[in-house]
């Protein structure tokens, strides 16, 4: 299937390079390295008679091709078969018959090794901070235009990067800069991000590892440029996870500042969310997520959550969710899970269910 994948994706990009250079095509697509994932996803939700219950079939397929050019330079591209910003093509089974779904050039970027420790990438790519996913198998990513360089001293890993522009901030110039770092069970991470014109941003993580649980807590805080007393802008999460045997459990608590969250990505490092529970967009609000499991068989996972946000210092405006998940590992690339459960926003109740089926190539 994979030797499959290569021909199909990469053939037209093989034979134009046969027709330039005179070189054989099974060379070309030798030293072509192909990766990626395809998902199916179907929702479906019902309200109680105050909103439209809606259902909808949703996919998603990205491969992702490194094609060595020399001993230290590789070419890297990822053809996204999706929606907008590189998430899911959904499909109203309700309101609208089936489509086709278009195929877009995500990345187009030139990676560079030739420095000790050292990788240089330049071009299209994907955006990986932690306010951002640059690959994400079933969600949005974030792209820009730019170059960005990391280097590995020791323990300690600096990034820095400059876009001219990105998929999140439009037009407007963005620079990254990160050390990251791991000493003995503790691993450290700052980040800082400066979108011209537009906000500065923080984040600060401490994670470690003790036996079987693991914690961390972390702090991002954003600063609006020429928005006085709009300014408390700010994330702060921990969270504490063990396993024992078959058995795994996970507890999170976040909050936002009174203005806001500074949330990107709802599926980020930066952020917290549950299936429906989410602090993104959310004033001086928090929230808990509780998950507990268990791998009943060698495929076989259950898992039990109890979610809940809401808004300090105001009535109502809360939501709260229990849901089950049912994950299957049909074998080591490919997967699945259902999930049902059942909520309360904002005084609408609710029931949802999800079915997922992902492969991985």
């Amino acid at each position: 299937m994979k030797k499959f994948a290569k021909m199909s994706l990469v053939a037209a990009i093989a034979v134009a390079g046969t027709v330039a250079s005179a070189q054989p095509l099974a060379e070309a697509i030798k030293n072509v390295d192909v990766s990626g994932t395809v998902v199916y996803r179907y929702n479906d939700i019902n309200y109680d008679d105050v909103r439209e219950s809606s259902t909808d079939n949703n996919y998603k397929v990205a491969a992702t091709l490194k094609s060595k050019v020399t001993d230290d330079v590789t070419f890297n591209s990822r053809f996204i078969v999706g929606g907008a910003n590189g998430g899911f093509a959904g499909l109203d089974t309700q309101n609208a018959g089936d489509s086709n779904v278009d195929v877009e050039l995500s990345w187009a970027n030139f990676s560079y090794t030739g420095i000790a420790n050292t990788t240089v990438i330049v071009g299209k790519q994907g955006v990986a901070t932690p306010w951002t996913k640059a690959v994400d198998s079933d969600g949005s990513e974030q792209t820009g235009t730019g170059i960005v360089a990391m280097t590995t001293m020791g323990p300690v890993t600096a990034a820095a990067g400059y876009f001219n522009q990105t998929n999140f901030l439009a037009n407007e110039d963005v620079i990254v800069a990160a050390l990251m770092g791991s000493f003995g069970p503790v691993n450290v991470k700052a980040w800082y991000l400066d979108a011209d014109n537009t906000f500065d941003a923080y984040f600060l993580k401490v994670s470690g590892k003790m036996g079987p649980v693991s914690a961390y807590a972390q702090y991002s805080d954003r600063d609006t440029d020429n928005a006085a007393g709009n300014d408390d802008i700010n994330l702060l999460k921990v969270g504490v996870s063990a396993k024992m045997g078959i058995f795994n459990a996970a507890v999170t608590y976040a909050k936002t500042g009174e203005d806001g969250s500074g949330i990107v990505n709802a599926v980020s490092e930066n952020s917290a969310i549950g299936w429906s529970t989410t602090l993104s967009n959310k004033v001086d609000s928090d929230g808990i997520w509780v998950d507990l499991g268990a791998q009943v068989m060698p495929k076989l996972h259950v898992g039990l959550n109890y979610d809940k946000t809401e808004q300090d210092n105001v009535s109502n405006v809360e939501h709260e969710e229990y849901h089950v998940q049912l994950t299957y590992k049909h074998a080591k690339n490919l997967s699945a899970y259902v999930r049902v459960g059942q909520g309360e926003n904002n005084t609408v109740d609710y029931n949802r269910g999800r079915l997922q089926v992902e492969y991985k190539f």
